[in-house]
C-alpha cells in the first residue's frame, strides 16, 4: 500500500466504523492482567470436570465432586492401602501461559481444629507432553467457617513432573500450551473436603494476608506443630517434599500471625521461615522448616534444642528481632503457601534468559528470592536469571539489561527462569509480542495499527 494514511492500508473488513471496536478489544486483551481458568463470577464448567482415584492402581481411596453455591466441592477419603490419592481433573483448549507470573487459587479456609495439620494439595498443569507438572499448597486455618483465602503459585513452582507414579527430573512445563488442570490430595489418610472458588492465571505477583487464628496457650501450638510434623514428614518420605514444605510453612505462618502466641515463639518461627526462603533445594527448605518446629517444641516443652537447631536464635534474641523479621517477611509474602519476596519484579519467564549481558555479579546456591535480594542491592541491576532445573539449579546471574535493551539476546534457555524489575520495559507491544500464541501475529499487527491511528487522532 502506497497511501500515506495508515487506516487506508487496513483491509476493507477492518475499516471504520469497525476499527475503533477492534482496537478497543485488542487493547483490552493486551492489558488483561488475568485469565479465568475456571470458577469465579462466570461459574464452573461443570461438565468438564471428572474424578479419578487410585483404583486404577488397585487403591481404595474415594472421591466425589459437586457444585454448590459457586464452589467446586471436592471430597473423599484417602486410603493408603494399595494407593493413596484422589483427584479431580479437566482438559481445556491449549492456552499460552508463558507471559503469566503464576496462578491464584481461591478457596474456602478450613476452621481451626486443635491437633490437626493443614491439608496439602497439588495443582497440576498439563501440556502436550506425557507429563503433568505440579505445584503444592496447603489450605490454611481460620477462626470462622466459610471464610475464603487466595493462594498464589508462581509458574516456576510447577516443577514436579509426574505421570502414573513415575517422575522426570529433567522435564519442564511447556507453558505455551497448557491444556489441562488437575487437583490432587495425596497420601494424607482419612476424609477430606476442599471447596474451590476459582482458579485464575495472573501477570502480577500479588500479596495476600495470612488468616489469623487464636493460639492462646502453648498446648494449642504444640498440638498443631506435632500433627504438622507427622503429616509433612510422611509426605516427605513418600517423595513429595513440596507438599511437606507447603504444610510446614502454612502451619508456621499461622503461628506467626496468630493471636496469643508469645513474641519468643513468633520470633523463632519468623527466623525459620526467613531461612527457608534462602535455601537452594526443596530438601534443605523442608529441613529448615522442620528444625524450626522442633526448636519451638523444645522451647515450649522446656527441653534443650538439638544440634540441628543451633542456627536458630535463642528465644530471647528471637523476641527482640521479631519486629524487623516480621516486617521483612510480610513485605515479601506472596501467598499463604509461602512464595517468597519477589515483589517489584516481573516473572518468572520460564525457560528464558538474556545471552551475553550478565555483566554484574553471579552466585551459586540461591533461590529466586535470594537472587532478587542481590539484584535489589545492586543499583545497576535491572534483571536476573536463576538456574531453575538440573545441574544449573541455584545459579544467580545479575544484569544491567532488560528485554528491551537486549533485543534478540533475550531468548530461550530451558534451564533458566528470567525476572525483570517492574517498570523497566518501555516497548508498547511487549504484552502482545510475548503472547502471540494467545492472540496471534495478526492481532499484534492490528494492535500496532491501533497505536498509529490513535496517535494521529
Amino acid at each position: 500500500c502506497r497511501s500515506t494514511s495508515v487506516a487506508s492500508c487496513v483491509p476493507v473488513m477492518w475499516r471504520a466504523p469497525m476499527l475503533p471496536t477492534v482496537c478497543a478489544l485488542l487493547v483490552a486483551l493486551a492489558s488483561a492482567a488475568e485469565i479465568r481458568l475456571d470458577g469465579g463470577a462466570s461459574g464452573w464448567d461443570e461438565a468438564a470436570w471428572k474424578v479419578q482415584v487410585d483404583g486404577v492402581m488397585g487403591g481404595r481411596s474415594t472421591g466425589d465432586i459437586r457444585f454448590q453455591d459457586g464452589d467446586m466441592v471436592f471430597s473423599g477419603t484417602i486410603s493408603l492401602v494399595g494407593g493413596g490419592f484422589s483427584s479431580v481433573r479437566r482438559s481445556m483448549a491449549a492456552l499460552d501461559m508463558s507471559s503469566f507470573a503464576g496462578i491464584i487459587v481461591e478457596l474456602d479456609i478450613h476452621p481451626f481444629s486443635r491437633g490437626k495439620a493443614p491439608l496439602g494439595l497439588h495443582l497440576q498443569l498439563n501440556d502436550k507432553s506425557w507429563w503433568g507438572f505440579s505445584a503444592a499448597f496447603a489450605v490454611p486455618f481460620s477462626e470462622v467457617a466459610g471464610e475464603s483465602t487466595k493462594v498464589f503459585l508462581p509458574l516456576a513452582a510447577f516443577d514436579r513432573a509426574g505421570s502414573s507414579g513415575r517422575s522426570c527430573s529433567s522435564c519442564t512445563l511447556d507453558a505455551t500450551g497448557v491444556s489441562g488442570l488437575d487437583v490432587y490430595v495425596l497420601f494424607q489418610e482419612g476424609p477430606f473436603e476442599v471447596r474451590l472458588r476459582s482458579i485464575t492465571a495472573v501477570t502480577d505477583v500479588p500479596n495476600f494476608s495470612v488468616p489469623r487464628i487464636s493460639l492462646s496457650d502453648g498446648g494449642a501450638i504444640t498440638d498443631m506443630l506435632a500433627a504438622t510434623i507427622q503429616s509433612g514428614a510422611s509426605l516427605y518420605d513418600e517423595g513429595y517434599p513440596e507438599l511437606c514444605i507447603a504444610i510446614y510453612s502454612t502451619s508456621l505462618r499461622s503461628v506467626l500471625e496468630s493471636m496469643g502466641a508469645s513474641d519468643a515463639v513468633k520470633g523463632v518461627v519468623c527466623a525459620g521461615l526467613e531461612r527457608s526462603l534462602q535455601e537452594a533445594s526443596k530438601s534443605e527448605q523442608a529441613w529448615s522448616l522442620r528444625d524450626t518446629m522442633d526448636a519451638v517444641l523444645a522451647d515450649l516443652w522446656g527441653r534443650s534444642r538439638g544440634s540441628h537447631q543451633a542456627w536458630l536464635p535463642s528465644a530471647l534474641a528471637a523476641s527482640a528481632a521479631l519486629g524487623a523479621c516480621a516486617g521483612a517477611l510480610a513485605n515479601g509474602v506472596g501467598s499463604s503457601a509461602g512464595a517468597g519476596s519477589l515483589e517489584g519484579f516481573e516473572g518468572p519467564f520460564t525457560g528464558m534468559a538474556i545471552s551475553g549481558f550478565n555483566d554484574l555479579a553471579s552466585s551459586n546456591g540461591l533461590t529466586p528470592v535470594a537472587c532478587a535480594e542481590r539484584c535489589r542491592g545492586e543499583p545497576a541491576c535491572r534483571s536476573f536469571e536463576v538456574g531453575a532445573r538440573e545441574a544449573v539449579q541455584g545459579e544467580c546471574w545479575l544484569s544491567t539489561a532488560t528485554r528491551d535493551s537486549a533485543g534478540s539476546a533475550y531468548t530461550t534457555w530451558k534451564l533458566y527462569d528470567y525476572y525483570e524489575l517492574r517498570g523497566t520495559s518501555t516497548t508498547a507491544l511487549m504484552v502482545v509480542s510475548s503472547s502471540t500464541g494467545r492472540y496471534g501475529v495478526g492481532s499484534a499487527f492490528l494492535f500496532l495499527i491501533c497505536l498509529v491511528v490513535i496517535s494521529r487522532a
